[in-house]
């Protein structure tokens, strides 16, 4: 018996499993796209397509191994279990957020995503960085070793205020799919590598806080403490990055009341760049970072607002 033959038999097995009313196999439309498509390029005496490979392999172990086994292999991307957040879980998480970004050191996170966006920026454009020092809420510095001017220096200031609203944005998506535990481990990720940046004890004692909270949170491996910390976190990224530049405002405010000069901020840099003035770019990050607010409690809440892509979610 040829390959072409036995990819045959092969397809022809997994298609009558996939029509089958038993199992998760059935309820896969993507898996049986797959099976028809071979089945006709077997039929039809097209030798497979290399690139293909890995969904040949995938089908052999739905065609050799019994339903329950498959249909759980088929989920291998999806393999945490998702959990729902209620509408009610999202307010009440967003309400501890409100109270929590009323105590000034919970400004740190949003700080250390700030900084987090100004360095995935400059490691996309290949700049060697430095560092990252953190000395209070709302006040902290990338530093780098070349410098950088244009389109360049543009995206990586601007990558600063939009940074935790992106990180925010992140997180509901994760939530809306049912993915909480996504968010903290994408986090732990992120906090890992902001660990390797840090270069003041403050900056390494928030980081390592931060992280231990995350690993806390997993470690209970309870789905809804994973989702409360999941939720919460986001509101804090997404308002908290509103409160910041509402922030930079303030403090623009007293330094041209104090008869000085901003020079250092992101926006006053911009304005160099630009030359679109300051002001300009202190609303547009206004109207930003609450469009992404407003999209990413909608997210929260359970809204039909939707992304045209999605995440894998694990069978019922």
């Amino acid at each position: 018996m040829g390959c072409r033959a036995a990819a045959a038999i092969l397809l022809r097995s997994a298609a009558e499993m996939v029509r089958s009313t038993d199992g998760h196999l059935a309820a896969d439309p993507g898996i049986s796209r797959i099976c028809r498509h071979r089945a006709l390029r077997a039929r039809a005496g097209c030798a497979p397509s290399s690139q293909n490979l890995p969904d040949s392999m995938f089908l052999a172990v739905f065609v050799c191994h019994d339903r329950r086994v498959a249909g759980t292999l088929s989920w291998l991307q999806a393999a945490a279990p998702t959990y729902e957040v209620t509408p009610a879980q999202a307010v009440g998480a967003g309400v501890i957020a409100g109270v929590l970004l009323l105590i000034r050191i919970v400004g740190y996170t949003t700080t250390v995503a700030h900084e987090g966006g100004h360095a995935l920026l400059l490691a996309f454009f290949n700049v060697p960085i430095k560092g990252i020092w953190l000395d209070s809420p709302g006040n902290a510095e990338t530093r780098f070793g070349k410098a950088i001017v244009g389109g360049d220096a543009v995206l990586t200031l601007l990558a600063g205020h939009l940074g935790p609203s992106g990180f925010g944005l992140l997180a509901a998506y994760l939530v809306h799919r049912e993915r909480p535990d996504a968010v903290l481990w994408v986090g732990l990720a992120l906090l890992g590598l902001f660990l390797l940046l840090a270069r003041n004890p403050r900056a390494f004692v928030v980081t390592l806080l931060l992280g231990l909270l995350v690993v806390g949170a997993l470690n209970t491996r309870e789905p809804s403490v994973m989702a409360l910390t999941a939720v919460t976190w986001a509101w804090i990224l997404l308002a908290g990055s509103v409160v910041d530049v509402f922030g930079l405002h303030a403090y623009r405010r007293r330094a041209r009341a104090d008869g000085r000069k901003d020079k250092g901020s992101d926006v006053a840099q911009l304005a160099r760049y630009t030359w679109i003035p300051a002001p300009v770019w202190v609303l547009a990050f206004v109207v930003m970072t609450g469009i992404a607010l407003i999209y990413g409690a909608a997210l929260l809440l359970g809204s039909p607002l939707d992304v045209p892509f999605h995440l894998p979610s694990a069978p019922s």
